[in-house]
């Protein structure tokens, strides 16, 4: 199943929801941070999963950074990390024991996906996976710069990727109405 992008409302209410608990599942912090923190910095499910509080660092700029190697690309990542984010994250390793060079969660993909998957249904959701908040931050980002920087942000290396991230965007259609009336519209003087 190929994921769909998720509206902020729907972000909202799956991590509310899986704070909360419902029907058939119980509440889980983990996976709740899990989601906000692929949503926020745009990492795919299996790099979040390998994150270890190690790489996450405060830049000379005093801004909190996180730098890894993408598994499925192999490219480097170096990109902002929220400090609220960071400071959660801290306190999570500590309730649960976990040292500075180990993974921060402990879970596999499969069971994030299997969770997500009762979450969802639960609230009537469908196309919504993993990679959805992937797709979340692709979006966002995208309505606030523009296709190159989005593409780059997300290490793309076609921007064609990019593109079918955004596919069913309503930002994406506005901006492209917008762009063809201007274009259509300009005066031409003749001689």
């Amino acid at each position: 199943m190929t994921s769909r992008p998720i509206t902020m409302d729907e972000y909202k209410l799956i991590i509310q929801t899986i704070y909360d608990g419902g029907c058939g599942f119980r509440p889980n912090h983990t996976i709740a941070l899990l989601a906000q923190m692929q949503a926020s910095c745009g990492l795919r499910i299996n790099d979040c999963l390998r994150v270890r509080l190690k790489d996450i660092y405060k830049s000379e700029d005093n801004h909190y950074r996180i730098k890894i190697k993408e598994q499925k690309t192999g490219k480097y990542r170096d990109t902002i990390f929220y400090a609220d984010l960071y400071f959660q994250l801290s306190e999570y390793c500590v309730e649960h024991g976990r040292k500075k060079d180990e993974p921060i969660f402990d879970l596999t993909s499969r069971a994030v996906s299997k969770y997500l998957k009762k979450v969802t249904e639960y609230l009537d959701l469908d196309g919504v996976g993993t990679h959805s908040f992937r797709k979340l931050f692709a979006t966002e980002l995208f309505r606030r710069t523009d296709l190159l920087t989005t593409s780059m942000a997300l290490l793309h290396s076609n921007i064609n990727t990019t593109v079918r991230y955004l596919a069913k965007n309503p930002h994406l259609d506005s901006a492209l109405e917008e762009c063809g009336s201007k274009l259509l519209n300009i005066e031409v003087k003749h001689k």
